[in-house]
């Protein structure tokens, strides 16, 4: 994976990397809203359901599927954002079976990031959290 850095350096183009990132921060954050969106459009939407069908005994025939349809786009909005937060799942039991160096490839892969602290690609608040629960 090409960093931003590695851009600039290799095409010798000033600024490059500092455009790269603040267009990589507008991505994220604009996702982050659209996710938030979903979030409050979906609690919306069950909750008329809701009401349409208990309270007014006529229920929303169309409520259910725009729920489902927003909530496949929610999930892969979610994976995208925890990804970038190096907070995706992933089967550690798989991973804790690696080699030192096969671990630090695959975190390497996952998240874009070579995690050299042994957390298994978890932030550094979490790993000493983990660290002081197991002692």
């Amino acid at each position: 994976m090409v960093g931003a850095g590695e851009i600039h350096r290799t095409a010798g183009l000033k600024g490059v990397g500092a455009t790269l990132r603040a267009i990589d921060g507008i991505v994220d954050r604009l996702t982050q809203g659209i996710a938030a969106f979903l979030v409050l459009a979906e609690i919306v939407i069950l909750f008329a359901g809701v009401v349409w069908r208990y309270l007014l005994n006529d229920p929303l025939i169309w409520g259910d599927e725009l729920a489902g349809s927003l909530f496949l786009w929610l999930v892969s909005l979610g994976a995208v954002i925890a990804l970038r937060r190096g907070e995706h799942m992933r089967m550690t039991v798989v991973v804790g079976r690696l080699g030192p160096r096969a671990q630090s490839e695959q975190n390497r892969d996952v998240g874009g990031v070579e995690d050299r602290s042994g957390s298994g690609g978890a932030s550094p608040q979490r790993s000493r959290a983990a660290r002081q629960t197991v002692s």
